[in-house]
């Protein structure tokens, strides 16, 4: 638990110092301002919107530009021969990426519609919508060597993951969308802003944390196989 802790220091120190907490600023102020401007009866579904495809960008481009900017930096070689388990990096990395995409969103949300929202129903839909992509955009980007060729692979990744929407603005409904990793984490922001009974908040929840597991864990063994491949060619 000290070796996490320790961890989760330096990452947020990291993410100030290479300039990922600036580049969220920015991202913070455009939304707010483009939401503030939206005709109050169709602001609500927008900001939902624009938080689930948010969320969807972040986790699957943000958590492979670190793992490729830390590789450059021969950071993650350096783990090779240290002691601490590959999960702390993975956790730490996804846990931070999660608080500021959390953060962002309510400030956001703060800003375009205000407190009136429920906000333990809300951090956990940003949560169990932010953290299984990050995993899966670490998962696939293990396989790439750069970020250039990272990016097209990932796209249609991105367009399957968004697919849920089409249920939420109710122009394809059905069971199936809850077969999506991404749609229990919408649920929960819909709930959150009073757009869904509460009762599917109460399934959604342990629907999300269920997804999580097998995301982790293909995660995990993507980065074992990447360190064990580092460890090979040393």
């Amino acid at each position: 638990m000290k070796a996490l802790l320790s961890t989760l220091r330096w990452d947020l120190v990291l993410n100030v110092r290479q300039g990922i907490a600036y580049a969220a600023l920015f991202v913070l102020l455009v939304w707010s301002i483009c939401l503030v401007l939206v005709p109050e009866p169709f602001r609500t579904s927008l900001l939902i919107t624009l938080l689930f495809v948010e969320i969807s960008i972040f986790g699957l481009y943000l958590m492979p530009g670190l793992f490729y900017l830390e590789q450059a930096e021969r950071i993650l070689s350096g783990l090779v021969v240290t002691p601490m388990p590959a999960w702390i990096w993975l956790v730490s990395k996804s846990v931070v990426l999660s608080l500021q995409t959390a953060v962002i969103g309510t400030v956001i949300v703060l800003i375009a519609h205000g407190p009136q929202v429920s906000w333990g129903w809300f951090c956990a839909g940003m949560f169990l919508s932010g953290l299984p992509l990050i995993l899966l955009g670490f998962a696939v980007a293990a396989r790439f060597r750069g970020l250039a060729e990272y990016i097209l692979p990932s796209l249609p990744i991105l367009l399957v993951l968004q697919l849920p929407l089409l249920e939420y603005w109710q122009v394809w409904l059905g069971w199936h969308w809850w077969l999506w990793p991404t749609m229990p984490g919408l649920a929960l922001l819909e709930v959150s802003f009073a757009e869904r009974d509460p009762a599917h908040g109460l399934w959604a929840l342990p629907l999300g944390v269920g997804y999580l597991a097998p995301v982790f864990l293909l995660a995990l063994r993507q980065f074992r196989l990447h360190t064990a491949g580092r460890a090979e060619s040393a």
